[in-house]
């Protein structure tokens, strides 16, 4: 009888461990309404990083001199990256929960000669 309460109780925390790994992150689904007016993606990250409550890091070179859209509304911090960084040859990484890291985007095909 030992053996099977122990066994049930391993099983049941396979479980939940399984569940808690398979939980998408809070910023996949965590809404919250954004204001985004800054003309430059510098500046729009900094007011993305306020309003989403998240840190933002990138190199300043890598966002030197780009442009940005305004964006407003109801979205997920991911929806809202998506769209600053739609055609800008960056793409970004959550690090942790916290912090999401701007970099530039590999390029799928490159010219060998």
């Amino acid at each position: 009888m030992k053996r099977v309460c122990i066994a049930a109780v391993a099983a049941a925390l396979v479980s939940l461990s399984d569940s808690a790994r398979s939980a998408p992150a809070p910023h996949d689904v965590r809404q919250a309404v954004f204001n985004i007016d800054a003309p430059t993606l510098g500046a729009a990250l900094l007011q993305f990083g306020q309003q989403s409550g998240l840190q933002v890091v990138c190199p300043a070179e890598v966002i030197a001199g780009r442009r940005a859209t305004k964006i407003s509304g109801a979205l997920s911090p991911k929806m809202v990256l998506d769209q600053l960084l739609k055609g800008s040859g960056l793409k970004y990484v959550f690090v942790n929960e916290r912090t999401v890291s701007i970099t530039v985007a590999t390029p799928l095909h490159q010219n060998s000669r």
